[in-house]
């Protein structure tokens, strides 16, 4: 410590030999129930706060196809994703 400030080299020294427990390099596996879950969750969230903020009118049937647009724009984006990527 230097002045009360504490050294960032020191810490750094110190924390080298601490392994982090990592997963896979494509992260926690989920399964595609799992997936279109939250994938629907969230649609459902940004369907209703998108269209309470730009149309405030809106039907309950209309923020329902919003959701479930923007769920489909979710699974057409992971498809294109995944064709550029390749096998």
């Amino acid at each position: 410590m230097i002045d009360g400030k504490i050294n960032l080299l020191y810490i750094s020294a110190c924390l080298g030999d601490i392994q982090i427990p990592r997963f896979s390099q494509r992260g926690i596996p989920l399964s595609a129930l799992m997936i279109f879950v939250f994938r629907a969750i969230m649609g459902a969230i940004f369907a209703v706060l998108l269209t309470k903020f730009f149309y405030p009118k809106a039907t309950f049937l209309g923020t329902a196809g919003f959701a479930i647009g923007l769920v489909g724009l979710a699974y057409i984006t992971e498809r294109f994703r995944k064709r550029k990527k390749g096998p």
